[in-house]
């Protein structure tokens, strides 16, 4: 899986627990996974939830779902309550969108409502089920950046992009694909627009023997 900034990992899920490695300590973490798009659907049967109509997104036609309890549907429990919405795509029966609607503290310790969106794109078909291997998370800023933080912030973006005018074309191409997230988060961060996550998933084995070694962060590559 490749997340936002470039950063490459790898993970490993039961249907129950998560694995994973930190692409910066290479050691390996497990925890119960808290979201799985398909026991959402299952929990569904049970939760409290309200038709909202249809909508189209991305040019597939969604069923909207307003939710009172993301957190127990999902299976998160121990968690402040959050509400949302879902949009399930009417023909495969996939989540093609979520909207969290949640409170943070800010630094002054008030609690303020915010909005988290979480796009599923891409979808294929691995060994009979349908995973997106594209997905886009959208969180707005938790807090308004200081006029310091703020002009910190333009005096990095600019000598960042005078470093990238000055390079030949090659450097250029090699140093965009390192540091062209990072500058793209920069650039939503003072426009107001938060900050966005986008996770790719560059390849899906299932039920392949999985070897004791993938559990060893210091023998994954």
């Amino acid at each position: 899986t490749e997340i936002g900034l470039g950063i490459k990992s790898i993970s490993i899920y039961d249907g129950v627990y998560h694995w994973w490695m930190d692409p910066v300590s290479r050691k390996v973490g497990k925890e119960k996974a808290e979201f799985n798009p398909y026991q959402i659907l299952e929990n569904l049967k049970t939760a409290q939830v309200k038709y909202a109509g249809t909508e189209k997104i991305d040019g597939y036609k969604t069923h909207i779902l307003n939710v009172r309890d993301l957190n127990t549907m999902m299976g998160a429990e121990g968690m402040q309550k959050v509400s949302g919405k879902l949009w399930v795509d009417a023909r495969d029966w996939v989540i093609r969108k979520m909207e969290m609607d949640m409170e943070i503290e800010d630094e002054k310790g008030e609690k303020r409502p915010v909005k988290a969106t979480i796009k599923m794109e891409d979808f294929r078909k691995v060994n009979g089920m349908l995973m997106p291997y594209r997905t886009v998370m959208t969180v707005p800023m938790p807090t308004e950046l200081t006029p310091e933080e703020e002009q910190e912030m333009r005096k990095g973006l600019e000598e960042a992009q005078k470093a990238l005018a000055e390079m030949s074309p090659e450097e250029r191409a090699m140093m965009e694909k390192i540091m062209g997230p990072q500058i793209e988060m920069m650039q939503k961060m003072l426009a107001g627009g938060g900050i966005e996550i986008v996770t790719v998933v560059n390849d899906v084995k299932v039920n392949t023997g999985l070897s004791d070694d993938l559990f060893d962060g210091s023998k994954l590559k």
